[in-house]
């Protein structure tokens, strides 16, 4: 058994095409990518991978193909992911249906029957948190000190940086908003 698989499918070439791409950027080391057109051969496809104990970790299906849902849980659980990760936060990622994952879910109290779930050491669990709820849960604060700032910047990235850094030089009361890391 090889690495798990995502399976991506749709019946629009274009579409396709260009998910394989994006998906195959972002997660192209950690999966393999399967690429199907039509709901059938995508069913035919896991028939077979189910055949040879393959792990197919996710489909993704066009809108049109309203017989394939419930992966919104796999996009939220790799934002959080992204996130853990730019905080620099260490942590594991176990899928649900894995030895592992199973364990760690029934240690949680958990069925998996809503996920993602975020178990922290000190063993508060979170199922499917917003991004406020596991800053908060992480110790982090959402909501600004300050009633009122003199400069708000939005963006934790280089220019954000290099301005918020003179603005406080400069005696400014300056808050940085960061969208996709918290305590910025």
């Amino acid at each position: 058994m090889g690495q798990p698989i995502l399976l991506l499918v749709t019946d629009q070439d274009r579409v396709l095409e260009a998910l394989a791409s994006d998906v195959g950027r972002r997660f192209g080391a950690e999966y393999r990518i399967l690429v199907e057109r039509s709901p059938v051969a995508a069913l035919a496809t896991l028939e077979r991978l189910a055949a040879q104990s393959e792990e197919v970790a996710l489909l993704i299906a066009a809108q049109r193909m309203r017989e394939m849902t419930g992966v919104d849980f796999i996009v939220r659980a790799h934002e959080l992911r992204d996130m853990l990760t730019r905080m620099g936060i260490p942590h594991g990622w176990y899928l649900a249906d894995s030895q592992a994952g199973r364990e760690l879910l029934q240690e949680a109290g958990q069925d998996g029957s809503r996920l993602p779930v975020v178990v922290f050491h000190s063993g508060r669990v979170f199922v499917d948190p917003s991004n406020a709820e596991l800053a908060e849960g992480l110790g982090f604060g959402t909501q600004p000190a300050a009633a009122a700032y003199d400069l708000v910047i939005v963006g934790a990235g280089p220019a954000g940086l290099a301005a918020a850094v003179y603005a406080a030089s400069e005696g400014l009361q300056t808050l940085v908003v960061e969208p996709r890391v918290v305590g910025g």
